[in-house]
């Protein structure tokens, strides 16, 4: 039968809406990869600026601040304590900032520091620990096997 009045059919419609859900369903999951990677970086810079402001503290004391009100570094920014638990210590050259309010997506990024008493080095450990597909996204898929300079990843499971 033909359509005399320039309308879309119901099978065309139909056909439309199924693609677009195709669509949908394979880009969803890439988004939210997206953003949880970019939420992980915001975290991920202010640890690192942790880590300068704990070798700064260190060389000019000798050890590492127990607290965040010795060092030159204010607590992180809303969105960073809007996604993460924030530890109200400074660690004594540990921190762990691990992922709330998403249990699709646990995990946490951890930096460890250490000092040899006869060497000058500070040693800093960088990780994600959690889901591993997750921490594979964060850390660009490096695995941590004596890496002292990038973050690196120990997943506890294969799962998203």
């Amino acid at each position: 039968m033909k359509n005399t009045k320039g309308g879309f059919t119901l099978i065309e419609l139909l056909v439309v809406v199924l693609i677009i859900g195709i669509l949908s369903s394979i880009a969803l999951p890439q988004y939210t990869k997206a953003v949880e990677k970019a939420r992980a970086t915001e975290a991920m810079t202010w640890l690192n600026d942790y880590v300068t402001a704990q070798t700064v503290y260190h060389l000019s004391r000798g050890a590492f601040a127990s607290s965040f009100d010795e060092l030159d570094i204010g607590m992180p920014a809303n969105a960073v304590s809007k996604n993460f638990t924030i530890p109200t210590d400074a660690g004594s050259g540990t921190i762990s900032l691990a992922r709330k309010n998403s249990p699709s997506m646990q995990y946490s990024l951890q930096v460890t520091m250490a000092h040899a008493a006869n060497d000058d080095k500070i040693t800093v450990k960088r990780e994600c620990t959690g889901t591993e597909k997750i921490c594979k996204t964060i850390t660009n898929g490096l695995s941590c096997s004596g890496n002292d300079t990038s973050w690196c990843y120990t997943g506890s499971g294969s799962g998203s």
